[in-house]
């Protein structure tokens, strides 16, 4: 009897130990972000959003995420959850339900050294990750903001920009992220650990970019600095050795760019539109005529959202959200 209690006794012990453990294990978390893509992808009609992460089905939790700048939203989970997705829901949603959802990601494994999810679109697998960096303070969309004029517009954010793609660390680099890629007055910074090759994409918000390249490879350690042609067909990517480098781009002024690992003189740096008119035109903006103007050449096809985020078909009347604008039918 008496050894029969000890044997509880230290098996009670052990379960407490192991509970313990385990409480223990639950307690450490890690910071997962979410770049929402600014006002042209789901940071429009004011959402909340959700993390939903899990190691297993039996341990998961779902997780609201906290507003860091700009379109940068962030969240604790659990250091064990290895697998996340990111959820969109209507404004003022105090929890997650998936029957009121307006957008999903697709079932993410969150790569190792890698913490932030950036939104390209809006399938669920249109994303891709990166390094959360705090000195980006990013803002929204280039060109999203709502102009800073009053009703005339002007002065809002930029309206054209300049970012590299290209095969970075053995991933494709898409699209321009929040600055991430960026080039701001001509300058933009790149690290990385593998040879990378990169080019150069010249954009008007909203509108699709123009590709500048090299018409020939160009090995950057042989060269620090290349010429690049609008959209030579073929065309080839400047090759990057690993390590941390400030990239300047020079306007040549003659419809080429200079991408160079070195600072040039007697170059001028391009012009990122700094100062652009915002969504409401006027005289600092171009007025109703551009707008309209842009708006003939975005995706018509592209999805339509009321003002509350919910996506909505063609016939819908009232104000809609396209392409990050609104506009009445």
């Amino acid at each position: 009897m008496f050894n029969n209690l000890k044997s509880i006794t230290l098996m009670r012990k052990l379960f407490l130990l192991a509970a313990a453990a385990i409480c223990s294990l639950s307690l450490s978390a890690k910071t997962i972000y979410l770049n929402t893509g600014g006002n042209d992808l789901w940071g429009q009609a004011d959402p909340v959003f959700f993390v939903h992460s899990w190691a297993s089905e039996q341990d998961n939790a779902d997780v609201k995420m906290d507003h860091v700048a700009g379109s940068i939203f962030s969240a604790e989970i659990n250091d064990g959850h290895g697998n996340v997705l990111f959820v969109r829901m209507p404004s003022g949603s105090a929890s997650l339900d998936w029957n009121t959802k307006w957008n999903q990601t697709a079932d993410l494994s969150i790569p190792d050294g890698q913490n932030q999810y950036n939104i390209t679109g809006w399938e669920p697998n249109d994303g891709n990750w990166s390094i959360y960096d705090p000195n980006a303070d990013p803002g929204d969309n280039p060109g999203g903001g709502e102009g800073g004029g009053g009703e005339g517009g002007g002065g809002g954010s930029s309206d054209h920009y300049y970012y590299y793609k290209g095969y970075i660390d053995g991933a494709d680099i898409e699209t321009y992220m929040e600055g991430i890629n960026g080039f701001t007055g001509g300058i933009a910074h790149l690290s990385c650990s593998q040879k990378s090759y990169i080019f150069i994409v010249y954009q008007v918000h909203g509108v699709p970019g123009v590709e500048y390249a090299c018409k020939e490879y160009v090995e950057e350690s042989a060269a620090h600095h290349a010429t690049l042609y609008q959209q030579p067909t073929p065309f080839e990517k400047m090759g990057i050795e690993p390590g941390d480098y400030t990239l300047y781009l020079y306007d040549n002024g003659d419809g080429t760019l200079e991408l160079s690992t070195i600072e040039l003189s007697g170059k001028t740096l391009v012009d990122a539109g700094e100062g652009g008119g915002g969504e409401g035109g006027g005289e600092g903006g171009g007025g109703d005529e551009a707008i309209d103007n842009v708006r003939a050449e975005l995706d018509t096809n592209a999805p339509m959202f009321d003002v509350t985020g919910r996506q909505v078909t063609s016939d819908y009347k009232g104000v809609i959200i396209q392409n990050g604008h609104k506009f009445i039918r």
